[in-house]
């Protein structure tokens, strides 16, 4: 693109030269550049902006120019100097800020490596299930703004040489997804405290009663969709450089189903340790706090509920008079699987919920 600029600007000297001794040349080059420049948005190819202010300031110097009589070689130098003046103007203007710009954002979201932050599943521990919970996530995690800031990190990251030429100075088109700040960073989320007690909930009361209703289901769904945060993903080469990556958690308090309401959520862990465990926390749960949370042994319902997912169920839950408790799976979608180094439909970990019954219900 810089090319086309600079083809454009010698022929605007050109023509400038042609007409030096041309009764009132102002006007003529006025109206020639200007018929060039709408001819050029007319056909979709947009003048690099160096052009527009070359032309606006060779029509000043033809000015000045046509009031005293100079030599023709010093009515062409003056003419290249103005054009060097508006490239250099319009790039240390322009083209530079958004260059350093680009290179502090690179800095921020830089490139890492995902093999020493998540360990692949064990043998032992991932099961492939069925994959019908995995193609209905994968359809629902995928956003329009998650593509949009994915496609960011990646011009970001791999076409650095289009960005430049598609800088709003050099730029003869302009690059769609053009990286910015607003779009790439995301707001920074407090954490959400569990909404019940906790007391009775791991491993509190008999739960008999074999239930599974929609309205769980669609439960467990809505926390994964929140916890897996598909705008967090970032830009995905491959698993040993990712860009972008905000470490899963809930931002929102998981509403309740049917006559209950929810009173704890647990992360079960299956991947950092050598047997499943429960981390304890007294918020929802966040990757960047559970690195350092308590973690505790399941109980003989979620051992129960974690052999029931893998050997292929999506939800396990049992309830009592007072109590509901459920196992939900985290399974790896088709997007999780380059970062976990799995398989599409394997057993990552599970949400265990803890419900009580609605006051007068």
């Amino acid at each position: 693109m810089l090319f086309i600029s600079l083809v454009f600007s010698a022929i605007l000297i050109g023509i400038a030269v042609e007409l030096r001794r041309t009764a009132a040349a102002p006007v003529w080059f006025a109206l020639i550049s200007t018929a060039m420049i709408g001819i050029s948005i007319m056909s979709c190819m947009f003048l690099p902006t160096p052009v527009v202010f070359q032309a606006l300031a060779m029509f000043i110097v033809m000015i000045v120019f046509s009031a005293v009589s100079v030599s023709k070689a010093r009515y062409t130098g003056g003419l290249i100097a103005v054009t060097a003046l508006a490239y250099l103007g319009i790039y240390f203007v322009a083209v530079r800020p958004e260059e350093q710009e680009y290179e502090r954002l690179r800095k921020d979201f830089p490139m890492e490596n995902m093999a020493l932050r998540v360990r692949p599943p064990a043998s032992s521990v991932a099961a492939l299930a069925s994959p019908s919970f995995a193609s209905q996530m994968e359809a629902e995690t995928l956003e329009a703004g998650t593509l949009v800031r994915e496609r960011m990190l990646v011009n970001l990251h791999e076409n650095s040489t289009s960005l430049f030429i598609s800088n709003a100075g050099f730029g003869a088109t302009r690059m769609i997804f053009r990286p910015r700040r607003s779009t790439i960073e995301l707001e920074t989320e407090e954490p959400r405290p569990q909404p019940g007690p906790r007391e009775g909930s791991a491993g509190g009361g008999a739960v008999e009663e074999k239930i599974a209703t929609k309205s769980l289901l669609d439960l467990h769904r809505d926390s994964f969709r929140d916890f897996v945060n598909p705008k967090g993903w970032g830009f995905i080469k491959d698993r040993k450089h990712v860009a972008g990556f905000v470490p899963h958690r809930m931002s929102t308090s998981p509403r309740g189903a049917d006559d209950w309401s929810l009173q704890t959520l647990d992360l079960v862990g299956l991947l950092m340790h050598d047997k499943p465990v429960a981390y304890v926390s007294e918020n929802l749960p966040r990757m960047d706090q559970l690195k350092t949370a308590p973690t505790r042994d399941l109980d003989p319902f979620e051992a129960a509920g974690i052999a029931a997912l893998r050997g292929g169920e999506d939800l396990y839950a049992r309830q009592n008079a007072t109590t509901l408790r459920m196992l939900g799976a985290i399974r790896a979608v088709e997007q999780c699987t380059t970062c976990h180094a799995c398989d599409r439909g394997e057993l990552l970990g599970a949400f265990s919920y803890t419900l009580g019954r609605v006051a007068g219900k």
